[in-house]
């Protein structure tokens, strides 16, 4: 019978995380090791845990920490979602690093899913060290989920699409699919040059969140304005393959569409200059639409940044 992990409170624990908060992996955009970020930081605890045979700690892992999504797992055990990581006490998920750890490294060349397992413990408890560590041993070792994680680590953190997409597409290949990987894979493969945007400037600001870039010229109002109206018009229907793009519009902007259109004169102090960039967001608000049917998830990604822009500047 499996033992029961023992997530007491004890004092090491409580040392090994120090400072580590719950920030959320899409929040870790721009994070950085923090100064307890050292190489050994589960390797010199002890612990006052009954001893568990090898049986009893692989089960114990795949139980608390094997995703739901790797091809490795075995028949019949569900394991955790990375929402079900992220709500768990991180004392709990250190804990079962340090019970398990040893372990993991000693059967990795076997069975790589248990180190991948600890490894994506690890990087939420932000000991990216390590986890990058054990994500990269796992990979090595023939992991396709440990490479979905480089690559949602090489996203997120490292801001880096290029080195994501390689070690995603690892994954892909292997036979490891999910929602997350499936996002990412899109906001990867956009570039706004290949797609063909007249305004390519502000629509990669727009999917990389560049409210300052946007700012520096008050006729992008007008333009994002006009981009909001034309997805609203029934020509946008032709273009669009599927009528739920309709889903996705926020009809809350209207009123700031409505005032920002009507000062449009002023943002370009004459008609020649306000129609020429009226057809430039109409050409492109057609090219989102295009988008739409090829990469949906990088429509949504831009079209929420025209609504958050708007929003914080009505």
């Amino acid at each position: 019978m499996l033992k029961k992990i023992l997530f007491t409170f004890v004092y090491s624990s409580l040392i090994l995380l120090n400072n580590c908060d719950s920030e959320s992996r899409s929040s870790r955009m721009s994070s950085t090791n923090s100064t307890n970020e050292i190489d050994n930081e589960f390797d010199n605890f002890n612990t006052d845990f009954d001893a568990l045979t090898d049986s009893e700690l692989a089960e114990m892992i795949d139980y608390y920490a094997g995703h739901p999504s790797d091809p490795h797992l075995p028949y019949g055990v569900l394991g955790a979602s990375d929402e079900v990581i992220e709500a768990t006490d991180p004392r709990e998920l250190a804990d079962l690093i340090i019970e398990g750890k040893d372990f993991a490294l000693k059967e990795v060349k076997r069975n790589p899913r248990y180190l991948f397992s600890l490894g994506r413990i690890a990087y939420f408890l932000n000991y990216d060290k390590k986890a990058n560590k054990w994500l990269s041993l796992a990979a090595d070792n023939g992991s396709p989920a440990a490479n979905a994680y480089l690559g949602y680590m090489a996203y997120y953190n490292d801001n880096n699409p290029k080195k994501a997409l390689t070690y995603l597409n690892k994954a892909l290949s292997s036979k490891y699919d999910d929602s997350e990987l499936r996002e990412i894979l899109g906001y990867c493969n956009f570039n706004a040059e290949d797609e063909g945007f007249n305004n390519k400037g502000v629509i990669s600001a727009l999917y990389n969140r560049n409210w300052s870039f946007i700012d520096r010229d008050e006729k992008n109002k007008f333009y994002l304005a006009k981009i909001h109206e034309t997805l609203w018009s029934n020509d946008i229907l032709w273009l669009a393959d599927d009528s739920k793009i309709l889903l996705e519009l926020d009809p809350s902007l209207s009123k700031t569409k409505e005032s920002w259109l009507e000062r449009g004169v002023s943002f370009f102090g004459g008609k020649s200059a306000l129609d020429a960039m009226q057809s430039v967001a109409i050409q492109d608000a057609k090219r989102l639409a295009i988008l739409y049917n090829t990469n949906p998830t990088a429509f949504k990604h831009i079209y929420s940044g025209i609504s958050q822009y708007m929003k914080g500047n009505s």
